[in-house]
């Protein structure tokens, strides 16, 4: 991770967060603060922010202080989500809440590309990665526009179903399995086969 330099103090004293950086809140939540965009949350744009925002080191000084004027981005800690059948882990995750809106995101700084950025080190940034042989989940639905209309498929690596047989998937509503994750305050999550009706998780 790169260290990110503190910019000025506020007039009271207290340490001025940089917006796009990562740090506590006075409650001990992790948060971004946005202070330019004004771009509604997508799961796209999201997982784009955690890619960037947790590459980086930032002051000690900026935990506790509250954040600013901007949009104020909320992050679980580390979810573990595992099969329900076999309980290897298919992923870790975290859930995000944008005001009224949640979602999750891959805990990962990588970026994954649909087309492959050229060979190692061809790259100006080395997180950047083509296509994954086997991802631990896809979206479907309105990814670009709203994670309440966008439903996430986990994939686990082991079990098999189907003819010809394929990756065992669980399918959730990415807007419900956010709100889920701060209400459960688990590191754990464990998929499950339970039918998916309205108000279903």
């Amino acid at each position: 991770m790169m260290p990110t330099s503190p910019p000025p103090d506020r007039p009271n004293g207290q340490p001025l967060v940089r917006g796009g950086s990562l740090s506590h809140a006075p409650d001990g939540r992790l948060y971004t603060l946005l202070t330019s965009s004004r771009q509604a949350p997508t799961a796209t744009t999201m997982q784009e922010l955690w890619n960037r925002v947790s590459r980086q080191r930032y002051p000690t000084s900026w935990d506790g202080v509250a954040p600013g004027q901007g949009r104020v981005i909320y992050w679980t800690a580390p979810v573990s989500v595992e099969c329900g059948r076999c309980h290897r882990p298919v992923g870790t995750y975290r859930g995000y809440q944008a005001g009224a809106d949640y979602g999750v995101v891959e805990d990962t700084a990588r970026q994954y590309r649909s087309a492959d950025p050229g060979p190692a080190g061809g790259h100006a940034d080395p997180l950047v990665r083509g296509p994954r042989p086997n991802p631990p989940h896809r979206l479907d639905g309105m990814i670009a526009k709203s994670a309440r209309q966008t439903r996430i498929y986990f994939r686990c690596p082991r079990c098999r179903t189907g003819q010809p047989p394929e990756p065992r998937e669980y399918e959730r509503n990415m807007h419900r399995l956010g709100k889920q994750l701060f209400e459960l305050e688990t590191a754990n999550y464990v998929l499950d086969d339970a039918p998916r009706g309205p108000g279903r998780q």
